[in-house]
This record gives C-alpha cells, sequence and structure tokens, in this order.
C-alpha cells in the first residue's frame, strides 16, 4: 500500500532509511534539517510503501518552489527523486519500488511536464545519483524509461599518514612570488568570494558561513585581491570531515593551484584532529579528478545519475 509520510513515521522510516542505505545513514537531526526543514518539502512528495503493516519502502520527490540562491532559477521544467529505498524481499520488493517510482512521477508531473532528475538536487541532496550496487532500483528505474547518465565517486583519503608535499611547498613559493596569496576567509573577503567566478559552487559557500560564521574552515586563493579559487570543509549539514565545494577559477587553472589549495585543507583538517577526508560527489574523470588520485584518495562508492 502507497501513502504519504508524516511525522509519526520519522523513527520508523530513519530506521529502514539506514538499513536499506547503510552508507548513507541519518539520524533525527539531519532528517529534520534536510528533508522536513527543507524550503521545498512537500509531505505530499514523500511517499511510503506499507507491507502487512511494516514500512518497506520511501521515496522523496522534490518540486523547487524556493531558488537555490538570491536570482536563482526555479527550475520549472525539472523535478527530482531526491531519495528512494526498499528492503530486499521477494515478496514486495519489486511490487514497491514499481509503485513508489510511479507515484513520484505522478506528483512531479501534477506540476506540468517535467524532467525528472535522480539525485541531483541542491542544497539538501542525500547522494547524486543511484548507488552503482543497488541493481534492483537501477533496473526498475530503466524500466520506468529513465536513461543513465554520467557516473560520480565517493571519495575518502586517511588524514593519519597525510604530510603535506615537499614539492608543493615549493610550488606554494613560487606561485607566491607570481602574485597569489593563500589564506583563510576573512569578512574582507566574503564579498568578493561570493561574487567569484566559482559556478554552482556560490550558493555552498554561502549556505555554510550562514549555518556556522566559521571563516577558518575557508581556504582561499587570492589575486590582486580578489578571490579566485576556494574550497571549505566541515560541512554542519552531514559531517565534519566532508570537504568541498572545491575549485578555482579558469581562468587561472592549470598553475597547480588547486593541488596547493586541497594540501592546504587536507593539512588543516588532520590539524583539527579529524582522521580522514571525504567527499560526497566527485566525477569519474575531469580536472579535479588527477589531484584527488595523486593526493591520496580512494574510491568507495560510484553513483549513476538517471533522468526521465
Amino acid at each position: 500500500m502507497i501513502r504519504n509520510f508524516n511525522g509519526k513515521d520519522i523513527e520508523e522510516v530513519i530506521r529502514l532509511w539506514n538499513e536499506v542505505t547503510p552508507h548513507s545513514i541519518i539520524d533525527n537531526r539531519t532528517f529534520v534539517k534536510n528533508i522536513l526543514l527543507d524550503p521545498n518539502y512537500d509531505e505530499r512528495g514523500f511517499f511510503l510503501y506499507e507491507y502487512e503493516g511494516e514500512i518497506v519502502g520511501f521515496i522523496l520527490a522534490i518540486i523547487r518552489r524556493v531558488p537555490v540562491d538570491n536570482g536563482g532559477k526555479l527550475d520549472t521544467d525539472k523535478g527530482y527523486i531526491n531519495a528512494i529505498g526498499v528492503k530486499c524481499n521477494q515478496k514486495y520488493t519489486s511490487v514497491a519500488i514499481d509503485s513508489l517510482i510511479s507515484a513520484a512521477e505522478e506528483y512531479v508531473y501534477g506540476f506540468g511536464d517535467r524532467r525528472i532528475s535522480v539525485g541531483g538536487y541542491t542544497p539538501n541532496y542525500f547522494y547524486p545519483g543511484i548507488d552503482s550496487e543497488r541493481a534492483i532500483i537501477l533496473e526498475a528505474l530503466k524500466e520506468h524509461g529513465y536513461t543513465e547518465g554520467a557516473s560520480h565517486r565517493s571519495i575518502r583519503l586517511d588524514l593519519s599518514k597525510y604530510e603535506y608535499p615537499e614539492e608543493l611547498r615549493l610550488l606554494r613559493e613560487e606561485r607566491e612570488r607570481d602574485g597569489f596569496v593563500f589564506t583563510t576567509l576573512s569578512e574582507r573577503y566574503v564579498t568578493s568570494l561570493l561574487s567569484a567566478y566559482l559556478p554552482g559552487w556560490v550558493h555552498r559557500f554561502r549556505r555554510q558561513l550562514l549555518e556556522t560564521m566559521d571563516y577558518s574552515k575557508y581556504h582561499i586563493i587570492l589575486k590582486d585581491g580578489d578571490v579566485i579559487g576556494c574550497t571549505v570543509y566541515g560541512d554542519p549539514y552531514s559531517a565534519p570531515e566532508r570537504f568541498g565545494p572545491f575549485g578555482v577559477n579558469e581562468k587561472f587553472r592549470g598553475l597547480g593551484l588547486g593541488k596547493i589549495l586541497l594540501a592546504e585543507t587536507l593539512l588543516s583538517m588532520k590539524q583539527d584532529g579529524l582522521d580522514f577526508a571525504w567527499a560526497q560527489s566527485t566525477p569519474m574523470a575531469g580536472p579535479a579528478t588527477s589531484i584527488y588520485d595523486r593526493a591520496g584518495f580512494t574510491t568507495y562508492r560510484v553513483f549513476v545519475s538517471f533522468s526521465k
């Protein structure tokens, strides 16, 4: 049986969530903060599947009503499936998945003809697609007409063994002679950060700063007094070990600035007493991929994006 979520379901849904998505476990605080308090949350788009009185599946569909950032778009041509999970049981799993996907689609299409993206919703996304190991859900999405898109990976680094590479110390000194400044964020550079040409990331920088007002977690690169690169760690919406976004203005790429920025951040994380660093979603290939790999990061999850 399909029905909508209501407040009294929270404990049972969290237990189910952590059972079927063990790599993306949540607690009550995260559930309330990232789902119920999301400005785009609508209880009509949060569906549960019950079997013999037990909640055995869920799906969360989102329609954006509030822009990601000031002046942002409302994605009037798009809807999102932000989370999906079902217990494995031959008595109901296939029917539950099909029913949940159909319910989510009906909800989204109720707002007009829209493209549905599985994962990728911002700001409160839980994973950038479907875990590649969740074969049943992957196949169900294909059967419902979803097209497989790009894959992303989650990466992790053991900080207990991390040391700032000597070659990057020398490169940093060289770049400082070229006029680049590597420092942490302060009040005087907030405006520059928020106006920096770092597409897709500014809202994340703004969001974390609003929540924590902790400038020390932001490592920036300055050129002629302007922010041209930034990364941050200590995400208040997930875990202190999470870092990112991470990027350098494309006009200044190819100078090794990203490698230095990452090294500065990892060193700070280690000095803060963190045992490891991780990033939720990075491309399988691209400019940053080799930087992560050379720094010693390893892949521990792969996600597949879908859309219809």
